[in-house]
């Protein structure tokens, strides 16, 4: 299955939950930098986030940098959903409650759709509730408490990102304050979908991820913003490691219907 990109066809998956539908639509983007992963690699959160939040999941395969930087990834992205929201109904879904979620890259992603779908005229009617996950938001300053606290962090550190973000912006369009890249450079960020926005405590990209939902709730946009204590970069997805047997006794499940939770409310009542 694939939508129709600006540089040929984009590979999509799709998971249904059981039941009949219509179930609402979750455009979901994985992470990895924008340099590694895809619908192989994140098939375990795609699928699992259709049965635990009751909703078709579009996994996009969206294409990744360094042999296609910025901006093919979004321009891939962007015809991911909306071809979504034109084939809802032949994959159980409606169109009318379709949300974006995605983390790290991914979550970057799901924010810059919801930028552009403003850009084009189709909000508030497209994009309905955006969940990001420790999402990249300025990757240019490099100034936050948790850069500063997190820089040598073995998981994911300062100069991790910084490999990133070469790979990503190696193209002649390499501005990192292009509010399509890093969306804390936007200058409006009015009429943005509601919006649920997961950090994590030990993480270097929290800060600018927090201070972009206070952006969103001084403009206007209904957000809940959750920071996961005790948890690193992505790590309350992880079913590998939280599977509600260990040390922590956390289940990873929880995060997924929480943001099921969330989607549901933000569909029947924003």
């Amino acid at each position: 299955m694939s939508a129709e990109g600006s540089r040929g066809p984009v590979p999509l998956k799709v998971y249904e939950p059981q039941g009949s539908g219509a179930f609402p639509i979750i455009v979901y983007f994985h992470g990895g930098g924008w340099v590694l992963g895809g619908n192989v690699s994140h098939r375990a959160v795609a699928a699992t986030l259709a049965s635990e939040c009751k909703t078709v999941v579009v996994a996009v395969d969206y294409a990744l940098a360094p042999e296609h930087p910025f901006p093919a990834g979004v321009e891939d992205s962007w015809a991911a959903v909306q071809w979504a929201a034109q084939n809802a109904e032949s994959m159980k879904g409606d169109a009318n409650r379709l949300a974006v979620c995605g983390e790290s890259a991914g979550g970057t992603m799901c924010l810059v759709m919801s930028m552009l779908a403003k850009q084009h005229g189709q909000q508030p009617s497209l994009i309905k509730a955006q969940v990001p996950l420790c999402p990249a938001t300025d990757l240019f300053s490099f100034n936050s408490p948790s850069y500063e606290e997190f820089a040598d962090d073995e998981f994911e550190g300062k100069d991790d990102i910084l490999w990133f973000d070469k790979h990503y912006l190696s193209g002649p369009k390499n501005n990192p304050k292009d509010p399509l890249v890093f969306p804390l450079f936007a200058k409006d960020f009015s009429g943005l979908p509601p919006s649920l926005i997961i950090t994590a405590e030990v993480d270097v990209l929290r800060d600018e991820a927090e201070q972009y939902a206070e952006k969103l709730e001084e403009n206007g946009t209904y957000v809940e913003l959750v920071r996961m204590k005790g948890h690193c970069h992505n790590s309350m997805l992880r079913l590998d490691l939280f599977d509600g047997t260990g040390e922590s006794g956390y289940d990873a499940r929880t995060t997924y219907r929480n943001i099921g939770a969330f989607l549901h409310k933000a569909f029947r009542t924003m």
